[in-house]
């Protein structure tokens, strides 16, 4: 069949012809609450990200679609040459950010005289306005910065506010849009180990730190009460292994709760474990479920580790050592009652569970995007405080749980009482020192502050620290985050 423009357009003649222009949408800035810009498309179409390094993961970047990228793309309206998130928010919330093409359709006759045949207008990118609290997050990664390889989460206990994500070795997304920093310094391209955010997508043995969830379950089960003591051995034995402190530390006779966290003795919570697991097999991974572990957070518009919450269920699809399943069991219970076997955890996990603790007993859904919006000021995303769920322990019982993480930055005994030395507001928190299968462990300190009616909670992990202990190298780290807060 033989058709030409002219049979649709006569005034377009024989030589006449149509044009199909388009309009790339101008992508959405991510500012702050406060105004500070981390994302900006310059005039020149450029994407550019003013704060460098600050927060450089959460932020995330684009890069230019390719050919292969349009096999999937194409269907969405992308074309080569567009922009695309790959990572953090930049790929979160792709689809508030980028807008929508415009297009025009123009009837040109040979003597340059046009008419628009059809249009459909450029819609701009949304803006998001997100939590994260610049002079909290500069704080936090100066203070992880004499470590190769740290993670920080930082929430508010009462909304589920996300204020500080950061995550070392840096990275700077303009390595991947211009090249070099915005003063113009050549960058690298960076390794996978930068773009990764430590803080939501690096999963750890969380080592003494989960301590407190272990007394908890003791506390739910009746197992305990508050007035019970026990002993803090430099080892103890079960079924012919032998288990120690992480330096063979000891306590002589029974001790209250409050010495045996402050110490972090091994050799109390292990047999605890086992009391409560012959009362309720499980009882105790049941509460760690509760507080969140083994599960993503919800945090809205950012990937995230589940981590790994070895429960019976866990042990049902996944092999033991020996490549056999077998189900969870004492030893099992064991290792999880202080945070390590299989068990893999979050900053930001631990970051919501120990905002729990200090709120006593609500675990929030974590937030970063506030809201986003069109250059016209049109809201078309708002985000609200969402309670994941409460936690099923009594007030009694988190009131105190709450006091033994008190004595660990207090108390003669304890772990990071050094660390927390003269600080002001009432703190509570747990070290961790996680054995990793290597020579170096994980050293974890979450925490909130102040103790009650907290405002602030903050995890740190530094991962394979050289004889590293969570109150010596992480706690320092938390302590930094919460006078950037508290003494602005």
């Amino acid at each position: 069949m033989r058709w030409s423009p002219e049979l649709l357009f006569p005034e377009l003649g024989s030589d006449g012809s149509l044009k199909l222009t388009r309009q790339i949408s101008t992508r959405g800035r991510i500012v702050s609450r406060n105004g500070t810009v981390f994302a900006m498309t310059r005039g020149d179409g450029m994407r550019v990200y003013p704060q460098e390094t600050l927060a450089g993961q959460a932020i995330g970047y684009v890069s230019k679609v390719t050919a292969d990228d349009l096999k999937t793309l194409a269907a969405k309206g992308y074309q080569a040459g567009d922009w695309v998130g790959r990572s953090g928010l930049e790929r979160g919330a792709e689809a508030l950010l980028r807008g929508t093409p415009g297009f025009t359709l123009l009837a040109a006759r040979p003597d340059g005289e046009h008419a628009v045949v059809f249009e459909t207008p450029m819609t701009p990118g949304a803006s998001l306005t997100i939590s994260l609290q610049p002079d909290l997050q500069r704080a936090a990664e100066a203070a992880m910065s004499r470590y190769p390889r740290v993670g920080n989460a930082t929430v508010d206990p009462r909304s589920g506010e996300v204020w500080v994500l950061a995550s070392l070795p840096a990275f700077d997304p303009n390595a991947m849009t211009l090249g070099r920093t915005m003063s113009g310094v050549p960058l690298a391209h960076p390794s996978q180990e930068q773009i990764i955010d430590k803080a939501v997508l690096g999963a750890y043995p969380a080592g003494s730190s989960f301590k407190p969830f272990t007394l908890g379950a003791a506390l739910q089960t009746r197992t305990v009460t508050a007035e019970t003591t026990m002993l803090c051995p430099g080892t103890w034995t079960y079924s012919g292994f032998t288990f120690k402190n992480w330096m063979q530390e000891s306590l002589a006779g029974y001790r209250p709760w409050v010495d045996t966290m402050a110490l972090s003795c091994n050799t109390t919570y292990m047999p605890l474990s086992i009391l409560v697991y012959q009362r309720n097999k499980t009882a105790l991974t049941d509460l760690q479920a509760a507080f969140g572990f083994g599960q993503g957070t919800g945090i809205q518009f950012l990937s995230e580790s589940p981590g790994v919450l070895p429960d019976a269920a866990y042990f049902k699809t996944h092999r033991r050592w020996d490549g056999k399943y077998s189900p969870y069991g004492p030893f099992d219970q064991i290792q999880l009652a202080i945070g390590q076997g299989s068990f893999l955890g979050t900053p930001l996990q631990l970051a919501t569970a120990y905002a729990a603790w200090g709120n006593r007993g609500t675990l929030w859904q974590p937030r970063i995007v506030l809201k986003a919006t069109l250059p016209d000021g049109k809201v078309v995303y708002q985000s609200k405080a969402t309670v994941h769920h409460k936690i099923p322990l009594s007030r009694a019982a988190m009131d105190f749980v709450v006091t033994t993480l008190r004595a660990v930055v207090t108390s003669p005994l304890g772990t990071a009482t050094r660390a927390f030395a003269g600080f002001p507001i009432a703190a509570a928190g747990k070290s961790g020192t996680a054995e990793t299968g290597g020579p170096d462990p994980d050293a974890w300190f979450p925490a909130f502050a102040p103790m009650n009616g907290p405002t602030i909670a903050s995890a740190t992990v530094v991962v394979t620290v050289p004889l590293g202990t969570g109150g010596d190298f992480a706690a320092p780290i938390t302590r930094r985050v919460m006078e950037a807060f508290f003494f602005r």
